[in-house]
C-alpha cells in the first residue's frame, strides 16, 4: 500500500476514548491523511463532553478533526424526513459522521478506509487493483483473552472516486456500502497469517458499556441495558477461545494535558449541503 494514496476516517466519540490512541497507532504506518468526525452530541442527543474534546483536539494535531452539530431538524446527505427514535435514525447518524469526513478528504487521496476506533490494526496490507475491501477481525467479548471462533467483517476500504451521499447513507452502513459497489471487491480479508484488525467493541468497563448502548446509533434496537451483565455473546451469538491477548484496553492508561485546541473545522447541516453542491457543479 503505498501510503500517500490512502486516508483513514474513524469514528468516534469520548466514550471510546481507551482506544483512541492505540487505533492511531495502527493505522498510522499507512494512512497518509487521518480524519476524526466527531459529533457535539451523542446520537442520543446528550451533549458531549466539549472540554474533553478540546483536549483531545490538543494531543493529536497530526489529525483532522472534524466537528459537526447535532440536529434534530435537519439531517445530513438526505432529503428524508427522519424523526428521533425511529427505526434508522441511529444508523443515519452513524452514516453522517462517515459523510462528513468524506468532504475533507485531500484530493491526491485514492483510498479511503472506513473503521471504528475500536478496530486496531496490527499491519499493514497491499490494495492491488480492488474496489472495495472488508478487512476480517479478531472479535473479542468482555475481555481481550477471549476471541471468537469466526473472523467477522470490520473496517472497509473504498475507492474514493466511488464515494457519493447515495453510496455513504445506508442503512445497513458499511456492510450496505460494500454490496452496492460494483467491480473487483473482497470480504473478509487477511493478511500472511491472519485478520489483520483485532475489534475490541465490547471489551470496556461495566459504566463504559452503559454509556455505549446508551449512545450510539443501536440504542433503539434491543433492551441493551438489561443485557449488560450477561456472560454469553448477547451481541452476535458467537462461540468463543481463550487466547494470548494482542493488546488488553482495560490495561490501557489514557493521558491527556489540560492544552486545548479547536477543531480543523465545525461545521452543520447546512455547510454539508453547500459543499455537496459546490462538489456536483464541479463535477
Amino acid at each position: 500500500m503505498i501510503k500517500e494514496q490512502l486516508a483513514s476516517i474513524i469514528s468516534f466519540c469520548t466514550h471510546d476514548l481507551r482506544f483512541l490512541d492505540r487505533c492511531i497507532q495502527g493505522i498510522s504506518p499507512f494512512s497518509s491523511q487521518i480524519i476524526i468526525p466527531v459529533c457535539d452530541h451523542f446520537y442520543n442527543g446528550k451533549p458531549e463532553d466539549l472540554d474533553l474534546l478540546g483536549k483531545i483536539y490538543a494531543k493529536y494535531p497530526q489529525v483532522d478533526f472534524i466537528e459537526f452539530a447535532y440536529s434534530e431538524e435537519e439531517v445530513y446527505g438526505t432529503p428524508a424526513r427522519l424523526v428521533k427514535g425511529a427505526p434508522g435514525w441511529g444508523q443515519h447518524w452513524h452514516n453522517s459522521a462517515r459523510l462528513v469526513g468524506s468532504y475533507f478528504v485531500r484530493p491526491e487521496i485514492q483510498y479511503v478506509l472506513f473503521l471504528d476506533v475500536d478496530e486496531i490494526f496490527s499491519g499493514g496490507f497491499e490494495v492491488e487493483d480492488y474496489e472495495a475491501i472488508r478487512f476480517a477481525t479478531y472479535w473479542y467479548f468482555k475481555r481481550a483473552d477471549n476471541c471468537a471462533s469466526v473472523f467477522p467483517d470490520g473496517p472497509l476500504l473504498v475507492k474514493k472516486c466511488l464515494l457519493t451521499p447515495e453510496l455513504l447513507i445506508n442503512e445497513d452502513e458499511r456492510a450496505g456500502m460494500f454490496w452496492k459497489i460494483k467491480g473487483k471487491k473482497v470480504r473478509e480479508y487477511l493478511g500472511n497469517e491472519g485478520p489483520l484488525v483485532h475489534h475490541y467493541s465490547w471489551v470496556r468497563t461495566r459504566e463504559e458499556c452503559l454509556a455505549k448502548v446508551r449512545s450510539w446509533g443501536h440504542h433503539w434496537e434491543r433492551d441493551w441495558e438489561n443485557m449488560i451483565d450477561r456472560e454469553d455473546d448477547f451481541v452476535r451469538g458467537y462461540s468463543y477461545r481463550q487466547v494470548e491477548p494482542f493488546w488488553n484496553p482495560l490495561e490501557e492508561k489514557v493521558e491527556l494535558s489540560n492544552e486545548k485546541k479547536s477543531p480543523l473545522c465545525k461545521v452543520t447541516p447546512k455547510d454539508i449541503f453547500r459543499l455537496e453542491m459546490a462538489q456536483l457543479i464541479k463535477n
